[in-house]
C-alpha cells in the first residue's frame, strides 16, 4: 500500500498466495498459527447481523438503495470519485483522489460519507464505480478470505502528522495478528501515548484497508470499533473482520 508522503508499503501480505510477512521487531507480539487450508474455507462470521434487528435492517436497506443507484458520473480531472461496495457488512463506501484512496467507511449513509470526505478538504465527490474498481475488488477479495493484504495507494494528507505515523504503523501489523494500543504507542516512540493512539485509530478515515480492527486493548479484549458510526455494534463488526483472519476471542 502506497502512503502519500511515505515509502510504498503493503498491509500484511499482498495475497493469500504470497506467504507471510515478517512482523515488526521489538515489543510483545501475539500471533496465531493457521492450518494450510484455503482461506476461503473460513468465511466471515456475520451472525451478529442476522441476530441484530438494527444491523439487519440497515444492511438490507443499503443493498436495496445501492441496487437502484444511478449510473456513474463523469469525474473532472483532479476531482474525488466515490462508490459503494455491497458486502456482508453492509455497503462499504470508498473515495479516491488523484493521490490515492482517501476514505473507506461502512455503517454510514451515502450523504454522510460524502460530506465527511468534503470536510477533509477534498471538495465535491462524484459517483463513479469504475474509478474505484481496483479498491473494490481487493476489499471484496479480502472479505471472501482470498486476500491477506492490500496493494493500494492511500492519501493520508488529510490526517495530522501523528495520525499518519500511527496509521502507517498499523499498516505493518501482519494479517492474523493483533497489537495493543500500548504496543503501537511504543512502536511510534510514544510509550505513554496509548490513549492518543486510540484517538488516532478512532479518527482513521480508512477502515479495513488500514487494519485498525487489528488493534486491541491491553487486557487482551477486542475493544471497540467504529464507535461513532456503528455504536455498541462496532465490537461485533471488529470480531467479524478478525474472524476472516482466523482470530477469535474467548
Amino acid at each position: 500500500m502506497g502512503v502519500t508522503g511515505f515509502e510504498p508499503r503493503s498491509v500484511g501480505c499482498e495475497s493469500a498466495a504470497s506467504g507471510w510477512r515478517a512482523p515488526l521487531s521489538g515489543g510483545k507480539r501475539r500471533s496465531l498459527q493457521f492450518p494450510s487450508a484455503r482461506l476461503s474455507e473460513a468465511p466471515i462470521d456475520h451472525s451478529h447481523i442476522a441476530s441484530c434487528p438494527v444491523c439487519r435492517r440497515r444492511v438490507q436497506r443499503e443493498a436495496e438503495l445501492l441496487a437502484r443507484h444511478a449510473r456513474a458520473e463523469p469525474v473532472p480531472p483532479g476531482a474525488v470519485a466515490y462508490a459503494g461496495l455491497a458486502s456482508p457488512l453492509g455497503t462499504i463506501w470508498m473515495a479516491s483522489g488523484p493521490n490515492g484512496l482517501l476514505a473507506v467507511e461502512h455503517g454510514v449513509g451515502e450523504a454522510e460519507f460524502c460530506h465527511a470526505v468534503e470536510r477533509m478538504g477534498h471538495g465535491p465527490t462524484y459517483y463513479s464505480p469504475p474509478v474505484l474498481a481496483t479498491p473494490m475488488t481487493q476489499v471484496r477479495e479480502y472479505l471472501a478470505g482470498e486476500r491477506r493484504g492490500f496493494d493500494l495507494a492511500v492519501d493520508l494528507r488529510g490526517c495530522t502528522p501523528f495520525q499518519r505515523t500511527v496509521l502507517t504503523a498499523i499498516s505493518d501489523i501482519p494479517w492474523g495478528e493483533v497489537r495493543s494500543y500500548g504496543e503501537i504507542a511504543r512502536d511510534v516512540g510514544r510509550p505513554a501515548g496509548a490513549r492518543a493512539v486510540g484517538g488516532a485509530v478512532a479518527a482513521s478515515p480508512l477502515s479495513i484497508v488500514v487494519p485498525c480492527h487489528r488493534v486491541t486493548r491491553g487486557d487482551g479484549s477486542a475493544g471497540e470499533y467504529a464507535l461513532h458510526t456503528l455504536g455498541s455494534c462496532g465490537r461485533h463488526y471488529k470480531l467479524m473482520l478478525l474472524s476472516i483472519e482466523g482470530f477469535s476471542f474467548g
